[in-house]
């Protein structure tokens, strides 16, 4: 029973070194988007490069909990990819995907709904019915579904995503942020 018990603080020790780490390479990552965010504004402010540095730091922040900069950061990136790529450009469904993604967090299912099929409509144009990512896509949908209750469709649209999963070969597949 002794050495269960020092093997678990053992254990517990070492999550928490593990858990600080993490944090502080979190912080590391945060310091160097925020930078390169701000060297891209200085080059030029309206650039896709923007856009990106914006929608990286976005994901940090949706990832520290950081939901206003989130939301704040996706939208911006949104719109300098919008005015920039084209409302129908991958780089439009990236942002959506994070903005819905954060709004799912925050039980805004509905507008999480808009954004996610937004972004699955541009992907299926851009990358065909049974890219990878479309999977992901559909799970993201599905999950802001269940939120709003509608699991007839949630299920539809994980049955698709299962489609998809099947037929590619497990190293192609894609996680979702």
């Amino acid at each position: 029973m002794t050495s269960q018990l020092q093997n678990l603080s053992e254990f517990e020790g070492r999550e928490r070194q593990l858990h600080q780490r993490s944090a502080e390479i979190s912080q590391k990552e945060e310091s160097l988007l925020r930078k390169t965010l701000a060297a891209a504004e200085a080059q030029m402010p309206q650039s896709l490069e923007v856009a990106r540095a914006a929608n990286q730091l976005a994901l940090c922040s949706f990832h520290q909990g950081k939901s206003e900069e989130s939301e704040s950061l996706f939208l911006k990136a949104l719109a300098l990819r919008e005015k920039l790529a084209g409302s129908n450009d991958p780089e439009v469904a990236e942002s959506l995907i994070g903005l819905g993604l954060h709004y799912a967090s925050r039980h805004q299912f509905e507008k999480a709904i808009v954004a996610h099929k937004r972004a699955l409509s541009i992907d299926e144009k851009e990358l065909g019915p049974n890219h990878p990512l479309l999977a992901t896509d559909l799970r993201n949908l599905a999950n802001d579904y269940k939120g709003v209750g509608n699991l007839p469709e949630a299920e539809k649209l994980l049955r698709r995503a299962v489609a998809i999963d099947s037929d590619v070969p497990k190293s192609k597949q894609v996680i979702s942020p």
